[in-house]
């Protein structure tokens, strides 16, 4: 009993030792020629090269980097206004102002059908010019949090308030 014990606890040693050893080989089952282990490399563009790489051979961009402008999130900026046939603003009068990781673009005027936003992945929220006599609301998806690839619509609702002594 003893004996199998041992031999237990050395082939765990031995195999623990080789799992976290770096000058392991391996050998590829087809042709049976060793193919040596290199240590990972930690600059972000090698690993993208090596993992879209295979014998020397390029893939076709099988690898994106995190940092890609590509992989963002897109937030769908819509300015609605409501006069109630007194006041006289149009969405384009209002600006609009995105606080986010790497927004694209950061601000732009308003727009009815919508303004894309592409957004880095985080926490973001958006603001507004304001005028007198318009009071403001926005829909949940204006703050929050966006993932990369995730599409959000946020809307900005303008309404003019007749109780208002405000000027036009």
């Amino acid at each position: 009993m003893q004996i199998i014990a041992i031999l237990t606890f050395g082939f765990m040693l031995i195999f623990f030792n080789m799992a976290i050893s770096t000058d392991v080989d391996f050998v590829d089952a087809k042709t049976n020629d060793y193919i040596p282990y290199s240590k990972p490399v930690s600059d972000e563009s090698k690993v993208a090269k090596s993992l879209g790489s295979h014998n020397g051979s390029t893939q076709n961009d099988t690898a994106v980097s995190i940092n890609d402008a590509n992989v963002k999130g897109l937030l769908v900026v819509k300015v609605i206004v409501n006069n109630n046939d007194i006041g006289n603003k149009t969405s384009s009068d209002f600006k609009i102002n995105i606080h986010a990781n790497d927004p694209i673009p950061i601000s732009f005027v308003g727009n009815s059908s919508g303004s894309n936003v592409k957004l880095g992945m985080g926490m973001y929220s958006v603001s507004q010019s304001t005028f007198p006599g318009y009071a403001t609301s926005y829909s949940n998806d204006c703050f929050g949090g966006i993932m990369a690839v995730v599409t959000k619509t946020c809307i900005i609702t303008n309404n003019y308030d007749n109780s208002s002594s405000s000027i036009k």
